[in-house]
This record gives structure tokens, sequence and C-alpha cells, in this order.
């Protein structure tokens, strides 16, 4: 172990541990940026040599092309608060102060360093100031003092570049993060040669004459649902205009067919485009929703367009942009609607299954879903009622068959033990 050094005194845990662990600073260009050390880097004075460690070299620098002897590795925190390796919320003040004082008295950046990855709250918070790594996840950053957080940033020559993702120690909880955390550590190399991401698409902010052949369509619009503007891409050309527009509310319908339209969600822009097109959007227009895609790809994941994006997009984050640069953060929704799109009919083709389920099941009732958010529908309670009684039985009888399988309580409403449990018999049935 590794004792405190004189620069952690004013520090407001300096008194609570006596291991300190100072960073492994080479001359590459990324360096890794952690949360604290736990019980294992403390006793060794090395960072990343526990079970979180071990994870990101053996499974997360394999993705991004790394070894463990090509990358700076360092913390935001160099010591175990009270022989924790949890922290206290950065909503508290002694961890914030605790944040700045080891900054200032450690952060040495590496000259060559062009990349940081940042793991969790803590280390992105430490160098940005931004409190939530959920937000960013898989977005870049820019380190202090340069811009990031008006128009979507893209790194220039000389800029470093904060890539932020989730503590791997948060997978050990959750593992249905794993292939999003999979996705962000495979941005690395692409970030290094300016393969990623690209610059936001320019938009016209006069509407095209007719509705294209296939478009992403979204809307922004008042609590009281009156359209503020509606943005357009074809991947090709995106298009951002006014709701007081003179062409508003018609656009011509395309001659010859109909037109295939993708929403983020329908039932937030099913009305808009029927308004804008004067007719039924239903019997005009071939309609797919991202959102239903995605869910039957991956039922268990978030789907909306920030997480979308973080995964799918060519771009940098924009949903932050909402009240700063309206059009850009409306023809980003477009144009990242259709790259979102592009990229789940590439899933469909790798799953087939999911895709006819999306086809066959889920797009022919997308109609009937809608009108019912809008309308209502009529029930028999005592149906209702009925069914809901079965189900329960049927919960109450899987859950004891859980519980007998596993030989100790568990919920089979919790994600994160079900989770957690698939994992460890994966790793059970690897080992054999």
């Amino acid at each position: 172990m590794i004792r405190k050094p004189a620069a952690c005194q004013g520090c407001p845990f300096y008194g609570d541990g006596g291991g300190f662990v100072p960073g492994e600073l080479r001359g590459s260009p990324v360096l890794v940026y952690g949360q604290n050390p736990g019980e294992a880097e403390e006793a060794q004075g090395k960072p990343f040599v526990g079970a979180t460690g071990a994870t990101m070299e053996r499974k997360y620098f394999k993705v991004a092309g790394l070894s463990r002897d090509d990358v700076s590795l360092d913390n935001a925190i160099r010591c175990r608060w009270k022989g924790k390796n949890e922290l206290p919320p950065l909503s508290q003040t002694l961890t914030r102060e605790a944040l700045r004082h080891c900054y200032q008295a450690h952060f040495k950046l590496p000259e060559a360093t062009r990349i940081i990855v940042t793991q969790g709250d803590y280390a992105l918070s430490g160098l940005t100031g931004q409190t939530s790594s959920t937000d960013w996840r898989g977005y870049a950053l820019a380190l202090h003092g340069q811009p990031h957080l008006s128009g979507v940033w893209v790194p220039r020559r000389g800029d470093i570049a904060i890539l932020a993702t989730v503590h791997l120690a948060r997978l050990f909880r959750d593992p249905t993060l794993t292939l999003a955390t999979l996705s962000d550590w495979a941005k690395v190399p692409r970030l290094l040669v300016g393969k990623w991401p690209k610059p936001a698409p320019e938009y016209l902010t006069e509407p095209p004459e007719e509705w294209p052949v296939h478009f992403a369509f979204d809307t922004e619009f008042t609590p009281q649902n009156k359209l503020i503007r509606y943005s357009i891409s074809t991947g090709e050309q995106t298009y951002v205009v006014e709701g007081d527009h003179p062409t508003t509310p018609r656009l011509r319908l395309r001659e010859g067919g109909r037109s295939r339209v993708i929403s983020q969600y329908t039932p937030a822009d099913i009305r808009h485009l029927g308004a804008l097109a004067g007719v039924d959007p239903w019997r005009a227009f071939d309609i797919d929703d991202t959102v239903w895609k995605h869910a039957t790809l991956y039922s268990d994941h978030p789907h909306d367009l920030n997480y979308l994006g973080s995964i799918y997009s060519s771009m940098n984050r924009w949903k932050h942009l909402g009240a700063v640069e309206p059009q850009l953060y409306a023809g980003a929704d477009a144009y990242g609607t259709w790259e979102v799109n592009q990229a789940l009919n590439k899933e469909f083709l790798r799953d087939p299954l999911s895709r006819r389920v999306y086809e066959e099941l889920d797009r022919p009732v997308l109609e009937y879903f809608v009108k019912a958010q809008y309308a209502g529908q009529r029930v028999d309670k005592a149906r209702v009622k009925q069914v809901m009684d079965m189900l329960e039985i049927d919960r109450d009888e899987a859950q004891a068959r859980a519980v007998a399988t596993v030989g100790w309580p568990m919920k089979l409403s919790s994600p994160q033990q079900v989770s957690h449990r698939l994992y460890a018999e994966e790793e059970i049935l690897k080992r054999r």
C-alpha cells in the first residue's frame, strides 16, 4: 500500500483511508479515467487491477484494439473513501471538493493524449462538469474550457476528446448495458482517426415540393399540439420548416406511389403528418417506427432517440440543443432517426425472426395502437379481471420455480437479478 502524499492534505477525503493509488501514465493517445480504486488497487498501489480492470482488459480493450500497455490509466479519486468502493453522491459538497482537490493535486495529462475515456459520473464530472454519464454515454465532449454545449461538437485538430461511457463495475449489477458499452469502446479507434463523430448535416428551410419517396419525419409542437416546426430527412437532404411557413399546412403527395415514412415515435408525429399532407396519413403513407423496431430487437433496452443515437448515429450528441439551437436540433432529430432506421434494418437482416415479428405482428397493429392512444379503447372489464387473475397464478408459479432453481430468494420482476443469474450460468457453462 502506498501512503497518501503531502499533496493530499486539505482534501475532505484525506483522513478517510490510508492508501493512495497513482495513475499509470504513458506516451499513449488514450487515457482511461475511472472513478476510484477498489480494494485490490489500494493493496497493490496500481489502478485497474481488480475485477473491473480484468474485465476491461479481457473484453473492452479488445473491442477498442487496445491493450493495457497501450493506454494511460488513472482515477478521478485516487483513494478509497472510508475503506469502501462507493463514493458519496456527487450532489454532496465534500464529493465535489474531493474531485477538485484530487484533480488539482494529481492530474497530469500526458502530452500524447488525444482521447480520455471516462467511466461513470464521477470521472465525467471531474473533467467536464457534466454529472450524468447516462445522458452522455456513447458521446464525446471536450476537456475543460473547450466548447461542446453549442452545436453538434466535432473535435478539431489539437482538441482532447472525452468519450463518456459506463463504469464497468456497474455492468456486474446491470448487464443489460453491456451492448451499449461495447459500442462505446468500439468508437475509440474511429475517434482516433477522425471517422467519428461526423458533422451534423446542413439543412434547407424551404420544404420540398412534394413528399419524398422515403424519409424520416419529426415534429416540434406546443403542449396544446400546435405545430412549431417539422423536419424531414432523406439521408441525402434534410429540411427544417417552421410551423408558420407559407406552405403550411399542405405538401403535395408524391405522384405515382406511396411514400414510406420513418417516425421515432408515431403517436407524436402522425397528426401533423396528416395535416401537412391534407389526407389520412394511414391511407397515404407506409409508416415505420424506430421505437417499435428497436423494441422488437432489444425489448429491455431504452428506446429514446438519445440512446439510439449513441449507438447508431454518425453524429455526436444533439439532444441538449433543443432550447439553444432549435432548428439544428430538429434537423438532427430527423437525420438521426434516418440513420437509426438504416442501422436497425441491417440488424433485421442478421435477425430475420425479429424482422418477421416486426413486419407481421407489430407493424400491422401500429395504426390501431396509435388511434387507441388518442381515442381510448372499450374493454370488457370482467374478462380483463379474469385474465389478470390467471396471469397472477402463472406469475406466482414461475416465481416459485425460479427460486427452486436458483436456490435462494430472487425476484423475476427484477431485470438485474434475472440477468445476473443468466450471466452467472453462462460463465459456469463456459468453464465446463
